[in-house]
């Protein structure tokens, strides 16, 4: 893997801060796009040996400023919850939608898009018919939708290498796991039947 600069976004959520972990740990050299009032605990140790660039995704010049000296960049920032659809599609996908014009602007300094999608963005399966990387996506709620317009946005109008990952549900330090886990330590379980206590 090459020393170039990577820039991640996102990096103070649950996902991206093990992200940015795994990045240090392998000596990258690590920009990191924060809003000045996020919540920054999962990162804070890591904060003094990164450069911070602070915007957001409705401020053009502040995505332009944060690619200066940027060779590869890592979208892992999204909603996974909002007041209605569209506001998961704002930041799903309009917010995609303008990094990939800001990564356009920067080329050729820009070599390598990574888009953090979601599982929630292909269709589902069963075990009898498993889901594949090859099916046509068929996503079941608007937060998949948004993640797959997402997608488009890169798949269709960025002009530099991507890629774009899914990764499977996320449990650790999550809080709707948590309220799974609480209910199975209640011994209580859902199933396709209805709910009901062992």
């Amino acid at each position: 893997m090459n020393s170039m600069r990577v820039l991640l976004t996102g990096a103070n959520g649950f996902v991206g801060s093990h992200i940015l972990d795994r990045l240090r740990a392998e000596g990258r050299e690590c920009a990191v796009l924060l809003r000045r009032q996020g919540d920054t605990r999962f990162i804070a140790g890591h904060l003094p040996h990164v450069a911070v660039r602070y915007g957001s995704f409705e401020d053009e010049a502040s995505l332009r400023a944060a690619l200066e000296g940027v060779g590869e960049v890592i979208h892992c920032a999204g909603a996974t919850k909002a007041l209605a659809a569209e506001g998961l599609f704002r930041a799903n996908q309009g917010g995609t939608r303008r990094l990939v014009e800001a990564v356009n602007e920067a080329r050729p300094a820009i070599r390598r898009l990574v888009l953090v999608s979601s599982l929630a963005a292909g269709r589902s399966g069963t075990r009898a018919a498993p889901a594949r990387e090859e099916d046509p996506p068929e996503p079941l709620s608007a937060y998949g939708r948004s993640k797959l317009a997402g997608e488009r946005e890169v798949t269709q109008g960025c002009r530099c290498e991507y890629t774009v990952l899914r990764p499977v549900g996320v449990w650790a330090q999550d809080r709707e796991f948590l309220r799974l886990f609480r209910a199975a330590a209640a011994r209580w379980f859902q199933s396709l039947a209805g709910a009901g206590r062992s």
